[in-house]
């Protein structure tokens, strides 16, 4: 079976290594590699080409969309294979990935879209908190055995973008990817697949580590911008109703307590309560399954990484979600892509379903 891996890319030179690098150490290498640059102004491309002389083609073709599901849909088009595995760059994939996501096509045909387990890298201190804060079942996953992972997968999988494979038979009659959201257009995909009936299955043996934010500032950017267009998309999000009921009842605490001064003395204390069922409890947890502790520095610094979290996902959620009631257009161009596979405009028109 012939296999083209398809790669998005937009200013991504100091992460190119730690991708690509693995991706030519695999057990199994692509027929070709794609990439879609959507106009990177550094050196992205050039370093993408100095992998050219290790024995697999590489093409680069221009993403006018620079999002990465227009990335996708102009790598997807110019694939000369009809088996397509997607591949973001700053991920790091396992030795197996490409054999292992690949397998299951090759003993099912009909398949139509594949996906594996990602797990978050884990390289810094940083990382690591912020791993056991944010990706907590993710991190503690990567502890378990094959059969108690299995136990954890849903009965009716939806493969994420760190690490799918798809048809282009499924890619077409999809519509292909939505172009116009700059995150979560990969969940966008996998329901317009189930919507037009595509066979899905998991991999449990295709592994793909993928990057962490690296920072305050890059946490927060990252699950405000993320909460952004999952509440322009009305995407399900049950961390943002948890956390939604979570500080609503802090802020009736909060006024009780400015009326009832016998109340301020819990408000403390709350804090702490939640801290440690948020946070440290789950430090405790990771650090126990993996034999690897978390200092005092940690200890405290996930505190901080936590309210940065719920920060960054209540605002940018709520502005999402404002944004689709002040302007139809989301809830138009999401209906109109989830129904009919339509874009608002795309260059890859002649390829939609009607």
């Amino acid at each position: 079976m012939k296999v083209s891996v398809v790669v998005p890319v937009r200013n991504e030179g100091p992460r190119i290594a730690v991708t690509f690098d693995a991706l030519f150490a695999q057990t199994r290498l692509p027929d070709e590699v794609v990439v879609a640059d959507g106009g990177s102004s550094d050196d992205t491309v050039a370093r993408i080409m100095s992998y050219a002389d290790r024995g697999v083609p590489i093409r680069v073709v221009p993403n006018e969309t620079v999002f990465a599901g227009g990335g996708r849909n102009a790598a997807t088009l110019a694939a000369s294979h009809d088996l397509l595995v997607n591949l973001d760059v700053g991920n790091r994939p396992d030795t197996r990935w490409l054999e292992e996501i690949v397998r299951p096509f090759e003993d099912d045909p009909s398949l139509d879209y594949v996906g594996g387990i990602f797990y978050p890298m884990l390289d810094t201190w940083f990382e690591r908190t912020a791993g056991a804060i944010i990706y907590f079942d993710d991190c503690i996953g990567m502890t378990w055995s094959l059969e108690e992972l299995a136990r954890h997968v849903p009965p009716d999988p939806m493969p994420g973008g760190n690490c799918m494979a798809y048809t282009r038979a499924v890619w077409e009659r999809a519509g292909g990817f939505c172009e116009w959201a700059r995150k979560g257009q990969d969940r966008l995909y996998g329901t317009r697949i189930r919507n037009v009936g595509g066979r899905i299955a998991m991999t449990l043996h295709s592994i793909m580590h993928h990057h962490m934010a690296g920072s305050l500032r890059d946490a927060f950017d990252r699950h405000y911008h993320y909460g952004i267009w999952i509440g322009r998309m009305a995407l399900s999000n049950s961390r943002f109703r948890t956390l939604m009921r979570l500080y609503a009842a802090g802020v009736a605490l909060v006024l009780a307590a400015i009326a009832l001064p016998v109340l301020r003395p819990l408000l403390p204390l709350l804090v702490v309560a939640y801290a440690y069922l948020a946070a440290w409890r789950k430090l405790d947890q990771l650090a126990a399954a993996t034999g690897v502790p978390f200092s005092l520095k940690q200890r405290l610094a996930a505190v901080v990484i936590l309210f940065v979290r719920d920060c960054a996902v209540l605002a940018g959620t709520l502005r999402g979600k404002l944004e689709r009631r002040l302007q139809p257009r989301w809830a138009r161009m999401t209906r109109e892509y989830l129904e009919h596979g339509r874009q608002p405009t795309s260059p890859f028109a002649g390829l939609r379903s009607t």
